[in-house]
């Protein structure tokens, strides 16, 4: 201790120890651990310096230093002894009143003569912050966003962090308008979400009726003026919130209000249309407020120079987009638009508030965000245009009602089955369905309502708008309290077919059985008995291959084995069975499998249906026989029939281009066509005559004979009059004795002439109608509507009709066979419309090659069905 001359401390907290031999300088660290020492020679203004130490050791709180003149020893809890510092004094960097209504306080505060210039200060704020902050070595503060209410700022000052100062005070208080509290800007939200979810409520447009009775299915354009009230209110509110919340955030009240002034506008325009019924601008408005908006966020990031309140803003905004754009493409133009300014954003803007990589990565993922919602959304909306479809035009019908028992949605095909239109149900009660019970019998005593609930089928019998009655089967299902939906479906024609079904079987001429899956009677029809002359006790239960006559058991057994291992629906054999008196019934029998329900690989049995064919066998060969020699002699009518019809090379002389289509549906044909060129004109005419086969055929030789002696013999070219003389003519050779007609016998015709020399065409027809391709696009012809044959007494003789043929023209003549054709999956006839949409799918080919795709359409259509009708 006798070396130890002074001890002090300099600017940059190192220990300085003077001895009688030169000053050592030790660095100390805030746990009093010596980090580094220095040691320098006794001369004056320590201008020379060198190293006196040679060792030294650090035992907990001793230091031993070894010098030149000896081992010294330190204590450092000597030197950790520091005194306690002065309390600080503070004072107020803004004026009191500024500081009061602004909500912010800045401070400053210092030590009067420290005995050690490094000070650190800690501070807290009694009435708001209870605990002291973290020590600094910072002298100012800034508070911001307090509350109303008196406060004092305590601070304190220390030099090691364990001996601190008395704490210097500062009272202040913060008086704050009320609409700048936190109970005011909280209570402003809570009334915006109220109030909105009052309007929501009140025009019930998230009802889920409603997306169904939409036509257009976009329910949320129908709220497009109160999205934009909705904007309009969230745009003001938020930027006027902002700056108060956090003082950081720019005020920028010329934009806000600038961009609400257009927002209230477009709402006032939008709400004028809605009361006009201009539904068809909800759209613009909608997009234009949109861009507004967002357009607002945008700039108030860029001069803000990237604060997060409009960066989170940006992207909240963008991920509307789906809902205010109907065209993906829209959204991707967008996205990349904004993608676009981001960058300039980025590459421009200098000491963002916010990483600008970051920023780019935000509206990068909003972008991708809107976009991939608006391919879901439109993916969800195909699928409810398409469920909407099949609800309002199914044959079943919907009702959904409330727990209320208020109807809120009716499909639009109700009135198919109750005598009310689906708007005048809306919004009853569910019990108004009583209203359509039958007056007679007990039906009123019903009440449809109580039998409502999940899963639950049952019969009503309703009044329908032809004030039948009918019966309608019901099924309910129930998706929540609130949502309950019944389905109608009128099921009167398969009761009525059900309750004739019994009665047919019973009471059937022919065999009718059910066997189970071995092939044992389960089932038989009184018929069966009477025939098989056996007991109800002695057939069911027993094999149906018993009463096989046994020569052919093993045949019968047979074709039903590979029947049922091909898992065939139906099939036909003939076989002979014994009755119990050893009497042999030929039957024919049609077997339909009986599948297991919704499973078509498990058979549970068969049912049969089987006719006594024992006469008809023995008359077969001679019905064959007979049928042999009819179908030689109208084998050659059909060469006879052929040879009258005009050759295909008089119609390649005649036109340019031409085809035939002709398929009788038997042997020969009720259709004829017909080709003369006479005086200078081309007289076409195609005729389909009443039935086909041999009567249609007859009736083909007749009018064939009749337009030769009327165009060839008399020089007629006129088409009315030469249908006026077929008319006449026909009825003539079809009298009865007394000169009234027995017949049904008629024709279907039309009649062409054309003008060889000027292109002009003259037509009449009978029933018919045909078809002329030129200027690019179809026109079909009509004549009159009496046909060949017919008696109407007021009509007054056939007209004639002109038509200019351009150079390429293209003429179709066709009777109904082709379009009355039975095909396809549903086994629908083909429709005119079919025909005409191959012929305008093919109008450019050569008609060589239109005859080609007409007849393989053809074709493919009618498949195994049986031809329907003569095709020409």
């Amino acid at each position: 201790s006798k070396l130890f001359y002074t001890l002090n401390s300099d600017n940059y907290g190192n220990l300085i120890i003077g001895t009688n031999k030169g000053l050592t300088i030790l660095q100390v660290n805030e746990q009093g651990k010596v980090i580094n020492f220095d040691a320098y020679t006794g001369q004056t203004g320590f201008s020379g310096y060198e190293t006196h130490m040679r060792s030294q050791f650090q035992d907990d709180h001793s230091i031993l230093i070894g010098t030149i003149e000896g081992l010294f020893s330190i204590n450092m809890d000597v030197l950790r002894n520091f005194p306690q510092p002065t309390p600080p004094v503070i004072t107020s960097i803004l004026h009191q009143n500024e500081a009061e209504q602004s909500n912010s306080f800045a401070f400053e505060f210092f030590t009067n003569n420290p005995k050690i210039a490094h000070l650190r200060y800690t501070y807290r704020i009694k009435g708001y912050q209870e605990e002291w902050s973290d020590l600094s070595s910072i002298s100012k503060i800034y508070l911001n966003n307090l509350p109303n209410g008196n406060f004092v700022l305590e601070v304190r000052s220390t030099y090691d962090g364990k001996i601190y100062s008395e704490s210097g005070t500062f009272p202040f208080k913060v008086i704050l308008p009320f609409w700048k509290t936190r109970w005011f800007i909280v209570l402003l939200f809570v009334l915006i979400v109220v109030a909105n979810l009052i309007i929501i409520l009140k025009r019930r447009t998230f009802d889920g009726g409603n997306f169904f009775r939409s036509k257009d299915i976009l329910v949320e354009l129908n709220m497009t003026p109160s999205i934009l009230l909705f904007a309009f209110f969230a745009d003001i509110i938020s930027n006027y919130v902002a700056p108060i919340v956090d003082p950081e955030i720019p005020s920028q009240l010329g934009t806000t209000f600038t961009s609400g002034f257009i927002l209230l506008s477009i709402y006032l325009l939008a709400n004028n249309a809605k009361r006009l019924g201009n539904s068809h601008l909800f759209r613009p408005y909608l997009i234009l407020g949109y861009c507004v908006i967002l357009l607002h966020y945008i700039s108030g990031a860029f001069f803000t120079n990237l604060h997060p309140f409009y960066i989170v803003a940006m992207a909240m905004i963008m991920t509307m987009a789906p809902y205010v754009f109907d065209r993906i493409r829209q959204v991707i133009i967008q996205s990349l638009i904004i993608l676009t300014i981001s960058c300039i954003f980025a590459i421009y803007l200098e000491n963002t508030l916010y990483n600008k990589y970051l920023f780019l990565f935000m509206v990068m993922i909003a972008s991708f965000l809107s976009i991939f919602t608006i391919y879901l959304r439109y993916d969800s909306l195909e699928k409810l245009i398409f469920i909407s479809g099949v609800v309002n035009k199914g044959n079943v019908q919907v009702i959904a009602f409330n727990e209320e028992g208020t109807i809120t949605y009716v499909s639009e095909n109700i009135n198919e089955i109750i005598p009310i239109q689906h708007d005048d149900l809306l919004n009853q009660k569910i019990s108004a369905l009583n209203n359509f019970l039958p007056d007679e019998g007990d039906y009123r005593t019903i009440d449809l309502t109580r039998q409502f609930y999940d899963g639950q089928k049952y019969l009503a019998p309703m009044i329908s708008a032809n004030g039948d009655l009918q019966w309608v089967e019901w099924s309910c299902k129930v998706f929540s309290n609130n949502v309950k939906i019944i389905l109608g479906q009128n099921v009167s024609d398969r009761m009525e077919l059900e309750n004739t079904y019994e009665l047919l079987v019973e009471n059937a001429e022919d065999l009718i059985y059910q066997c189970e899956v071995n092939g044992n009677f389960q089932f038989l029809n009184n018929r069966c008995y009477e025939i098989l002359e056996y007991s109800k006790e002695e057939l069911e239960g027993k094999s149906a291959i018993d009463i096989v006559q046994p020569d052919y058991q093993e045949m019968v057994s047979n074709h039903y084995r590979d029947h049922f291992l091909e898992r065939k629906s139906s099939s036909y054999f003939e076989f002979p069975i014994v009755n119990k008196n050893g009497h042999i019934i030929w039957v024919g029998q049609h077997v339909t499998t009986l599948f297991k329900k919704g499973n078509k690989k498990h058979i549970n049995g068969f049912l049969a249906l089987a006719r006594d064919i024992t006469q008809k066998r023995e008359q077969q060969q001679i019905i064959e026989e007979q049928r042999d020699d009819i179908t030689a002699s109208i084998t050659y009518a059909k060469r006879i029939q052929m040879n009258l019809l005009p050759p295909n090379f008089l119609f390649e002389q005649q036109f340019y281009q031409s085809f035939i289509l002709y398929r009788p549906k038997d042997i020969v044909s009720g259709d004829f066509y017909w080709l003369k060129n006479i005086n200078g004109k081309t007289v076409v005419a195609l005729a389909d005559c009443t039935g086909h086969g041999v009567p249609g055929a007859f009736m083909t030789l007749l009018g064939i004979n009749i337009l030769n002696s009327i165009v060839l013999e008399n020089g007629i070219t006129e088409p009315s009059q030469i249908l006026n003389d077929l008319d006449k003519k026909l009825i003539q050779i079809l009298p009865d004795q007394n000169g009234t007609e027995l017949y049904n016998d008629g024709m279907e015709l039309t009649v062409c002439t054309i003008d060889n020399a000027t292109g002009a065409l003259s037509y009449a027809c009978a029933g018919s109608r045909f078809l002329i391709y030129e200027n690019k696009g179809f026109n079909m012809y009509k004549g009159d509507v009496k046909h060949i044959g017919d008696k109407l007494p007021d009509f007054r003789g056939y007209v004639s009709h002109s038509v200019q043929l351009e150079k390429d023209s293209t003429v179709y003549l066709f009777t109904d066979g082709f379009q009355d054709q039975f095909g396809g999956i549903k086994n629908k006839k083909f429709s005119f419309r079919r025909l005409l949409e191959i012929v305008e799918a093919n109008i450019r080919l050569p008609l060589s090659e239109q005859q080609i795709m007409i007849e393989e359409e053809f074709d493919s259509w009618k498949k195994d069905v049986e031809q329907t009708d003569d095709v020409t």
